[in-house]
């Protein structure tokens, strides 16, 4: 295990830094509404141990934690085949659902993107592709699924908007300003449900077209750890709705 420190983050290394040879770096938002990225981050990783943890002073951390199988206060990459890691972002500096409860967000977090994408080109990453999710309200609504490229500015479906919450946007955005190929894929959910598997089902069929595998043991058992602490986070996420279960009584 190596300590390295990098402008405003810290890696630890789990496995030696030359084992880290991926190109195509896929990112994904652990605790984002719904946890499809999670699950699917889960099925694309698969058995693969992380190769390295990023700290930084700019990340959040809980001041409890549970032992003696702790939650990390890290972000983690891991290289699942010779091309293509993942990297899973765990915590950002707290944001507050209000829109105008974030004066200090940009000036906390761009320093450690700023540092965590010079690092990335450090170590030889050339592209990033940041899967996100988008919510839809009406669940007569067909799961899809947009692509839009940073690089040559176009968008699949053509014509189409995404509403995009940070990190989703900045990083990639980052990433195409110094350089780097950048695409942000975004599926859209049903709201009301807790878990929305007709996208993650489109999600895993647009991964395996570009060729990354993906372990269904492994997404399953992220998906059971979920789901047993599913009345806790449905109990925690009413705090951020504006009027809680609609009439229906639909997951918001």
């Amino acid at each position: 295990m190596t300590f390295e420190t990098y402008e405003e983050i810290d890696i630890v290394w789990n496995k030696p830094r030359s084992h880290l040879t991926a190109r195509n770096l896929y990112v994904i938002v652990q605790g984002e509404v719904g946890f499809v990225p999670f699950i699917l981050g889960a099925g694309i990783a698969g058995k693969n141990k992380n190769n390295c943890e990023i700290l930084s002073k700019h990340m959040s951390v809980d001041v409890f934690n549970k032992y003696p199988d702790p939650v990390p206060p890290t972000w983690h990459i891991t290289q699942f085949d010779d091309k293509n890691a993942i990297l899973v972002i765990t915590s950002l500096f707290p944001m507050v659902m209000s829109p105008d409860s974030n004066p200090d967000i940009w000036y906390k977090s761009y320093p450690m993107f700023k540092s965590i994408c010079r690092w990335l080109d450090s170590v030889g990453f050339k592209s990033m592709n940041f899967i996100t999710m988008n919510n839809i309200s009406d669940a007569t609504e067909e799961a899809k699924l947009f692509v839009h490229d940073l690089t040559t500015k176009m968008t699949t479906p053509a014509d189409s908007s995404m509403f995009l919450n940070l990190p989703a946007w900045s990083l990639p955005y980052l990433w195409s300003k110094m350089g780097g190929r950048a695409v942000i894929t975004a599926a859209t959910q049903d709201e009301g449900q807790f878990i929305d598997k007709d996208s993650l089902e489109l999600l895993r069929l647009y991964v395996t077209a570009l060729g990354v595998g993906y372990e269904v043991e492994f997404a399953d058992m992220a998906e059971e750890t979920i789901r047993k602490v599913q009345n806790q986070i449905e109990m925690y996420e009413k705090g951020f709705s504006f009027g809680g279960d609609d009439e229906e009584g639909e997951w918001v």
